[in-house]
């Protein structure tokens, strides 16, 4: 991703103050479309020198740049060209012990093929805005803004807090604090965005909604940047400077057409449709006639997954319902069963056994086969066997019928029951 800008505006005013404590990078004035490193750092410490440590970040962060190109800038490349720069603040305190508590707040901006590298630490502040919105802002690190979190004030009560000026994150040197910045590498980066760095001098006077409508009139950015300034010229109790850098292109991405104030399409734009985070390209009609595209077809009805799953369970269900019925009708039938049985008397048990001491043929003759003796066995007519099925006595003897055949009686057992 390579990002061209407009040339950048700046603001670097002493203010209410003194002294200006506050220190930019590049220098007012000095900046061009060719910068792709921005800096705005605000001294603290008063008589420890706080303008001295704004300008040794701002002079040895650019210097690590340098020295160490990259064409990623991301965290852990910040970390260490901020620890670079507190090595530098240590290496002065040494040889100046009375500078010893001075410290700076910082806001960075690098411009790279990642896209744009945020980091920051205590109150200073980054803003990345497009078409009059705030697509992104940097948290304070500042003891209102951890109240805020808290619940203890309202946000309106944090403007006219007696303690908004107690920063809990500050570059002092490894010597007396070692602070890590905070950093986030912003993609979504489209021409005509805004990137606003900024000193906490010029947000006594700027609010967000003040500063939106500044970047959405349809002036120069040299006009915008005055008029914040002219806000707060003479109204501020402390230095206030800032940095303005406009986009004017981005190449090597889908973006095609800069996003204007209003994002309004035009007839210019009637070849071009969005998606979330690119703009396509629709393929133009070649030979001047018109491409037509094949119709999507007809959505077929679904079945949804939830009548899938009541139908499985009105199923369950049915054959749930059906086994306990079952079940109970077994158990119903069984139970009537067993009652009817114990209801009825004790049978009488009668038994047909063999004449004794006669041997029991194990292969008895057949009707119509020859005995042996070679006589055929004539066939028993139905009186016959009626007759020697009758043949039992309740004493438990049996008789065979004088018929002077060899017929077998063969043990039967029978039970009979009498009724009352």
């Amino acid at each position: 991703m390579k990002i061209v800008i407009e040339t950048p505006e700046a603001l670097h005013e002493i203010g209410g103050r003194d002294n200006n404590e506050d220190s930019i990078y590049p220098s007012k004035g000095s900046a061009s479309n060719n910068d792709s490193l921005f800096l705005v750092c605000d001294g603290v410490g008063g008589a420890e020198k706080g303008e001295i440590a704004s300008q040794t970040v701002c002079s040895s962060i650019p210097t690590y740049f340098q020295e160490n190109p990259t064409e990623s800038v991301n965290d852990l490349y910040i970390d260490n060209a901020v620890q670079f720069a507190q090595n530098q603040i240590d290496h002065y305190i040494e040889q100046n012990p009375g500078s010893k508590g001075m410290g700076t707040t910082m806001t960075l901006l690098s411009l790279n093929d990642d896209g744009a590298t945020a980091s920051w630490c205590g109150d200073s502040r980054i803003y990345h805005i497009r078409v009059g919105k705030i697509k992104f802002v940097s948290t304070d690190h500042s003891l209102v803004n951890e109240l805020i979190k808290a619940g203890v004030i309202s946000e309106e009560e944090a403007k006219d807090h007696p303690q908004k000026n107690v920063i809990t994150r500050a570059l002092q040197g490894i010597s007396m604090k070692k602070v890590k910045a905070e950093t986030i590498i912003l993609t979504d980066i489209k021409p005509g965005d805004y990137f606003f760095l900024c000193s906490d001098g010029i947000l006594e006077k700027i609010t967000d909604t003040l500063l939106l409508n500044i970047l959405n009139e349809n002036m120069p950015d040299r006009d915008k940047i005055e008029k914040i300034k002219g806000i707060c010229d003479g109204q501020t109790r402390d230095n206030f400077s800032a940095y303005l850098i406009h986009i004017k292109n981005v190449e090597g991405t889908n973006i095609i057409h800069p996003v204007g104030a209003s994002e309004k399409i035009t007839s210019e734009d009637k070849t071009h449709f969005k998606v979330p985070g690119k703009t396509l390209h629709r393929p133009q009609p070649i030979g001047g006639k018109r491409t037509t595209y094949p119709k999507k077809p007809i959505n077929q009805p679904r079945i949804k997954r939830k009548n899938i799953y009541k139908t499985i369970s009105i199923i369950f269900g049915l054959l749930f319902f059906v086994s306990t019925i079952a079940l109970i009708y077994v158990i119903i039938d069984t139970r009537f069963y067993w009652e009817e049985k114990s209801a009825e008397p004790n049978g009488t048990q009668t038994q047909e056994f063999n004449e004794p001491n006669k041997p029991i043929d194990e292969h008895p003759n057949s009707p119509g086969e020859p005995d042996k003796g070679g006589n055929i066995k004539d066939e028993p007519n139905g009186d016959a066997d009626k007759s020697e099925a009758d043949t039992v006595k309740k004493d438990g003897k049996g008789e065979s019928s004088g018929s002077g055949q060899s017929a077998h009686l063969y043990m039967k057992t029978t039970f009979k029951f009498s009724s009352n």
